[in-house]
């Protein structure tokens, strides 16, 4: 199926826009696409084998529901385009995607701007959960949401956020938790000082591995990037940060914690690229903190029982005050040893 242009103007109750449900062929909207007033989802596509590509503006102002919802698609090989999306006004996440198995979601534009209604703390911009699939976001403009990325229990496949901005987020700018393979590059992130983050990984139930390059985060309550391994069920966190800067207003810039004695923690903070990081009055740049379980310093030859090792280690590659604290010692390691998506 083609379309040339597709203008929805619904004005209806329990309505959405565009449904797309069990297809298995093509469809293509080649013009401009503009749904208005949806009484609850924008665009749903669901148990698909197909592909579905959106070429022109996509506009969606006024779903009381998530604005374009993707979920439950079967193991296959499909592909999701758009090409610049703009959601206005939105009721619930602007884009979400749950329980989708295999297949590649681009956009190429997103531009979300301040929300209609009282967004609830799981109201993010973007929801990626529970998937396998390659998700690739060119750029972003993000406007206070609760979270403007949010990427939890993603398993296989890269989720990669290339470039934009993300402003005035109540808890965090992008948070990552317990998914695999997931880059955020080439963003800034602006909080309002009442911001807990700027960026959040972490593993609690499953495997995390997480590369933060190139990101300015700034005017957050709490630290600029938190990182904390505090499983209990085995399950490992790698985590590389790289030519980026964090400053908090309050905390340290950088706080990275293994948290659990089955905490498994790798963190890259040196090889390659530096990093500009200060915390607030009293605070440091970077804090490392092996308080149980394993925490490995990528490219760390000296001894992890030496706190202050450990600190020459970290500002011998980045710029800003370090602090650390061990329960036991860390775990020094050659180059290379953490696993996370090249930025």
């Amino acid at each position: 199926v083609t379309i040339g242009v597709l203008d929805i103007d619904m004005n209806m109750a329990a309505a959405d826009g565009v449904v797309l449900n069990g297809y298995t062929g093509t469809f293509t909207v080649s013009g401009t696409t503009d749904i208005l007033d949806p009484g609850q989802l924008g665009i749903e596509i669901t148990g698909n084998t197909g592909t579905a590509t959106f070429t022109g503006v996509t506009t969606i102002d006024g779903a009381s529901d998530i604005s374009i919802y993707y979920h439950a698609a079967a193991a296959g090989t499909r592909d999701i385009n758009f090409g610049t999306v703009s959601v206005l006004n939105r009721g619930a996440e602007g884009l979400a995607m749950g329980a989708v198995t295999g297949g590649t979601v681009d956009v190429a534009s997103l531009t979300i701007p301040n929300p209609s209604g009282a967004m609830t703390v799981t109201d993010a911009a973007i929801d990626v959960s529970s998937s396998s699939a390659n998700v690739t976001f060119t750029t972003v403009d993000l406007d206070d949401a609760t979270y403007g990325m949010f990427v939890s229990g993603h398993t296989t496949g890269l989720v990669s956020l290339n470039g934009g901005t993300i402003n005035g987020t109540t808890m965090t700018g992008v948070e990552v938790r317990d998914s695999t393979s997931v880059l955020v590059k080439n963003v800034t992130i602006t909080g309002t000082n009442s911001s807990d983050y700027g960026v959040v990984v972490q593993s609690s139930t499953g495997d995390t591995s997480a590369t933060v390059h190139n990101v300015l985060t700034s005017n957050t309550q709490f630290e600029g990037l938190y990182a904390p391994a505090f499983s209990t069920n085995m399950v490992s966190m790698d985590l590389r940060i790289s030519n980026s800067s964090f400053t908090s207003t309050a905390f340290d810039g950088v706080y990275v914690r293994a948290n659990n004695a089955m905490s498994s923690l790798c963190l890259n903070i040196s090889n390659p690229g530096s990093n500009n990081s200060g915390g607030g009055a009293g605070f440091d740049g970077y804090f490392l903190e092996q308080a149980a379980g394993t925490f490995t310093l990528d490219g760390f030859l000296g001894d992890g029982t030496m706190t202050a090792q450990v600190n020459a280690h970290v500002t011998g590659a980045n710029t800003g005050t370090a602090a650390s604290s061990t329960a036991t010692t860390f775990t020094a390691s050659m180059p290379g040893t953490c696993v996370t998506p090249a930025p």
